[in-house]
């Protein structure tokens, strides 16, 4: 099973299959696994971490947070699958949570998405 099935079966499990910013209107098209921090943000955040880490490792004096060693450590396939980053979106919330249809929506973020955030040091990117 790949990062992105393991993510959109664990963010059916938590929420079942309806369309989290359904208090918005609008639904239409299939419900989706989104990822609130998406994949690719997830993967610079991770990058830029790792590179801060390795120039603070060559001065031994400075301490790296405890989140950001682990957003250093975790494999990038699991933070893609980890279910804590998503939500269900029917498509057209999707596209437009992504800004992909040129509209905005903006949703405040449940409990499980700000833990994931506050684990990895992401608070800044929900």
């Amino acid at each position: 099973m790949t990062p992105s099935e393991r993510h959109r079966e664990g963010v059916f499990a938590r929420w079942g299959s309806e369309c989290y910013a359904r208090a918005h209107g609008d639904c239409s098209g299939r419900v989706q696994a989104a990822h609130w921090i998406s994949k690719q943000g997830l993967r610079i955040k991770q990058s830029q971490i790792r590179l801060a880490i390795r120039g603070l490792q060559i001065n031994r004096d400075v301490a790296i947070k405890e989140s950001h060693r682990l957003m250093a450590d975790m494999p990038l396939d699991g933070l893609v699958a980890d279910p804590r980053n998503g939500v269900p979106l029917c498509s057209h919330h999707h596209d437009s949570f992504d800004r992909r249809n040129g509209q905005a929506l903006d949703l405040k973020p449940p409990e499980e998405v700000r833990e994931f955030a506050a684990e990895y040091g992401l608070e800044d990117w929900i």
